[in-house]
């Protein structure tokens, strides 16, 4: 059961930050990467560059990403807790308890 879970903790991983790149690459925020505001689309940078002032398409641009990157950060450790919580509840029911 510890190998399930280091390789489905492994795999929610993986497969959230390449959907979390697929996001970042979308047309609509092809303005950002070419006035540069975030070359790697980091949430650190994301947060800073949207207090600066810019325009407001910038601001929704960089406001869309934000709230993905914490959707993203939170839905990985609610994955992981779901996923470690359900092996362990399969573990009891094969176990008998």
């Amino acid at each position: 059961m510890d190998a399930a879970l280091y390789i489905g903790i492994f795999l929610i991983c993986i497969g959230s930050l390449y959907t979390f790149y697929r996001i970042t690459q979308k047309p609509e925020y092809d303005l950002l990467r070419k006035h540069s505001f975030s070359k790697a689309h980091k949430l650190a940078v994301l947060t800073l560059a949207f207090w600066r002032r810019q325009d407001f398409t910038y601001k929704r641009a960089h406001a869309r990403l934000i709230t993905i990157g914490i959707l993203y950060a939170l839905g990985i450790l609610f994955l992981i807790w779901f996923y470690a919580t359900l092996l362990a509840l399969l573990e009891l029911y094969v176990d008998g308890h």
